[in-house]
């Protein structure tokens, strides 16, 4: 049997909750449909947006914004969350102020 065909063979599985967007770099952020984000991966810089000294998620944690995210944009050391109000919030390493922030706080 070819590959093509087993995959075809296989039994889909239905996933309860889709996530709207999903950016994927080192980490995963994932938006589910009320906005809410949910981040998993390594997050040494907090880039995952989880103020925590536990440098690696491997269970999807929620990212508390105040917000509804709309579009999430993720690299290897910083997240970007645009909300429903147009309010942007980044977290992850700062150097540079490549979080677009004059601080060099990585959160």
């Amino acid at each position: 049997m070819t590959r093509s065909k087993r995959l075809m063979n296989t039994k889909r599985q239905t996933v309860r909750r889709k996530p709207t967007y999903l950016s994927v770099s080192l980490n995963v952020n994932t938006n589910t449909k009320g906005g809410q984000v949910l981040a998993v991966g390594e997050n040494g810089m907090t880039q995952l947006g989880l103020k925590s000294s536990i440098d690696q998620r491997k269970n999807p944690q929620p990212v508390l914004i105040p917000e509804p995210i709309l579009q999430i944009a993720a690299g290897p050391l910083h997240t970007v969350c645009l909300t429903n109000q147009n309010n942007i919030y980044t977290f992850g390493c700062n150097d540079e102020h490549a979080l677009g922030r004059q601080d060099d706080n990585n959160d």
